[in-house]
């Protein structure tokens, strides 16, 4: 199955979603979850945020609660697992490896 453009940026934002996540002691708020990726030249919606929420609360990489209409989002050990390169999830750009030629 070829990708579109908008599948590579979308892949890549759960990656870095992930990331985040991974570098804050494994929680973050979704105003904070916005910011960042902003922050890191992604641009998008608040609808295509909760999409990438749900789409990895779907394939156990976070978990979420909700604090009054804050959704906070929490990695899962699969999460770390996917930013650590040990496991695949379609749908999650794969991450480079430091230092491979």
């Amino acid at each position: 199955m070829k990708h579109t453009y908008q599948d590579h940026i979308t892949q890549s934002r759960r990656l870095c979603l992930l990331r985040l996540l991974s570098e804050n002691n494994g929680k973050l708020n979704e105003s904070v979850i916005d910011t960042a990726l902003s922050a890191y030249g992604f641009c998008q919606s608040r609808d295509e945020l909760r999409d990438d929420f749900r789409f990895l609360i779907d394939n156990g990489c976070a978990t979420d609660e909700w604090v009054s209409d804050i959704m906070v989002l929490s990695i899962t050990r699969r999460g770390h697992e996917v930013v650590q390169g040990l496991i695949e999830v379609p749908g999650i750009q794969k991450p480079s490896i430091i230092g491979r030629k």
